[in-house]
Parts: structure tokens; sequence; C-alpha cells
């Protein structure tokens, strides 16, 4: 049975992926964590436009940010997005690739 709480969250999904440049955003961030200057330049959007999106995906709970002195950096928090991605897209996304940049990248910003 589906249930409300399900609901609430699958909508929140399609609400991250009905707008042309919260998806631009995920699929640039789909390979891992990175800058917002990063995703503004290949998205090709005004930084205020790149950081308003950025924070809806966030509240929307798809994507988590972080701050490393002045840069702050997103990746994508919410695995069903994968899922999305490969049905609509027609590909396979290689995750275990995904983690193990996740992973190179936490240690190194541990290692700061």
């Amino acid at each position: 049975m589906i249930n409300d709480s399900k609901i609430e969250s699958s909508l929140k999904l399609f609400k991250a992926l009905c707008d042309e440049t919260r998806l631009k955003i995920i699929i640039e961030i789909l390979e891992g964590e990175k800058a917002v200057c990063k995703i503004r330049d290949i998205v090709g959007k005004s930084q205020p436009t790149i950081s308003l999106q950025l924070s809806k995906l966030e509240e929307l709970g798809i994507v988590q940010s972080k701050r490393e002195g002045r840069s702050i950096f997103y990746k994508i928090i919410n695995p069903k997005i994968y899922d999305i991605l490969e049905i609509a897209f027609d590909i396979k996304i290689d995750r275990k690739n995904i983690e193990a940049k996740l992973n190179d990248c936490c240690k190194i910003s541990e290692e700061k």
C-alpha cells in the first residue's frame, strides 16, 4: 500500500526534476561533489539562479551542501535520483565509481 509518507517523498523527487535548471544541476553533480562556481560555469546560468535552485534542491532533500573556506560544494544525497534518471535517460550510472570519488573527496577534505 502506498501511504501519504511515500507520496510526499515521491513528490519531492518529482518537484526537483520538473525544473530545467534543477535537472541540469542534478545531472552535473551525478558523478560527485562539485563547487557552486563549477556548476554555474557548466549549467550556464547566473550565480543567483544556481544558488536559488541548489537551495531548493537542498530543501527537497535531494542534495547536501558543505562549506570549505569561501567555496560551497554540493552532492546528491537521495539515491532514488539515480534510479529515476537511469529510467528517464535510458542509461546506467556507475554508482560504485561515484561512491569511490565521494570517499576520496571526503578523505581529502578531512585531511585538511
